[in-house]
């Protein structure tokens, strides 16, 4: 299995909506990693309120991914971080070493972290492996 290519995006800014290069939503920055890691996100970029836009990942998962118990390499990590009880509203890209993830937070720039990093495994909503087509 290559690496997907990473280094380019740390540190880029958090916009609703853009597609990059220079800006990316947690939604845009998976569907960027999905293309290096040769798979098809499909572009969710029609929706701009962020509920719908919530939503529409949400209904996605059945549709673009098969739910894993476990993280693997370029599998889908998704998380709850709101008041939303039962409802994904953060996702990010699982790394080769199925440790660490790379994402993005509205007041947080691109980062690579760690799974089992306290915030995640309390928030995390679980794992999904893109369906390829």
């Amino acid at each position: 299995m290559n690496k997907v290519k990473t280094d380019d995006l740390i540190g880029k800014e958090f916009k609703y909506m853009s597609t990059g290069p220079d800006f990316y939503d947690c939604y845009t920055l998976c569907q960027e990693m999905g293309k290096r890691a040769g798979f098809i996100l499909p572009d969710q970029q029609s929706f701009i309120d962020v509920k719908l836009r919530n939503s529409a990942i949400q209904e996605g998962k059945s549709k673009w991914f098969t739910k894993i118990e476990k993280p693997e390499p370029y599998c889908i990590a998704t998380f709850n971080i709101s008041c939303y009880k039962n409802f994904s509203t953060h996702m990010g890209f699982v790394l080769e070493d199925s440790n660490n993830f790379i994402h993005i937070l509205k007041k947080k720039r691109v980062c690579i972290e760690k799974l089992s990093n306290f915030i995640w495994t309390k928030s995390l909503d679980g794992f999904y492996r893109f369906n390829k087509k």
